[in-house]
């Protein structure tokens, strides 16, 4: 059986891969994120022209990039991508996931 909150999560939120359109709005979910938290080591956001050459590199590299999107909204994105580019991590990837700050703490 399938629990309520599974239930929930799929009928509100579409995941899929992200597209160049939603670019901007992910530029500011990230800019939230490094203003007001110590998890991306930036001191400054970057653009929306770096997030896209970001997103592109990822993709090149033939990784997933999603958002999420709820009502047409970008309400979080996620990506993997190589780790480090030392031989040694060759095999290793990093996820990453950010929240639109008005979505945080919903419990999904």
């Amino acid at each position: 059986m399938t629990p309520q909150w599974q239930n929930n999560l799929a009928m509100e939120f579409l995941v899929r891969p992200s597209t160049e359109a939603d670019v901007t709005g992910i530029a500011q979910i990230y800019a939230h994120h490094v203003l007001h938290s110590t998890s991306t080591y930036e001191l400054k956001p970057p653009g929306r022209d770096e997030i896209s050459a970001r997103r592109s590199s990822i993709l090149r590299a033939g990784m997933p990039h999603l958002v999420a999107e709820e009502a047409g909204e970008v309400v979080g994105y996620a990506y993997a991508g190589p780790y480090r580019p030392r031989p040694g991590y060759r095999f290793t990837i990093e996820d990453s996931i950010y929240i639109h700050p008005d979505h945080l703490g919903r419990g999904c």
